[in-house]
Parts: structure tokens; C-alpha cells; sequence
């Protein structure tokens, strides 16, 4: 992984925690249990701190760091077009 494009991403990543109380749109947050790369504490954060009325979070238990790439990307996709035809 190039250095470079992360160390680049932390002002965004910072403005972005600070602002989630802003987002109130659906949100639909998929997160590996055995991500090696993202805690799933940040996941939970998330779903804690956005304003959306309608919000879902989903763990997946047979990938790893890139869902749509892994195991689960068939379950992952499921669900997201579930989530889009619900809300």
C-alpha cells in the first residue's frame, strides 16, 4: 500500500468523524469482523454518531479488509441492494 495516498487522508478522515452528526441520509455500514486494517470499533462509532433515522450496520464473518473482494461480497451485495429497494 503506497504511503503517500494514507498519510493524505487523515485530514479528511479527522473533518469527516467531526462532522458525522451532519449526515442524516440513509446509511447503510458494512464492516468485517476479522478486518485486520479497520477496527470495528470505528464501525460502531459511525452508527453511533450520524443523525440518520434510518441507519444499519452489518458484520460480515468470512472476509477480511475489502468486503467486495472476500468471501462475503455476494452477501455484502444482497444486502446493499436490499437496504436501497427498503429506503
Amino acid at each position: 500500500m503506497p504511503y503517500p495516498p494514507i498519510k493524505n487522508s487523515f485530514d479528511f478522515i479527522d473533518k469527516t468523524m467531526k462532522d458525522l452528526d451532519k449526515i442524516d441520509e440513509p446509511i447503510f455500514i458494512a464492516h468485517s469482523k476479522n478486518d485486520p486494517t479497520a477496527d470495528k470499533k470505528s464501525a460502531i462509532s459511525v452508527y453511533q454518531r450520524v443523525n440518520s433515522k434510518i441507519k444499519q450496520l452489518n458484520w460480515y464473518d468470512n472476509s477480511s479488509h475489502v468486503l467486495l473482494m472476500d468471501s462475503d461480497r455476494e452477501y455484502l451485495i444482497e444486502d446493499i441492494i436490499k437496504f436501497e429497494k427498503e429506503n
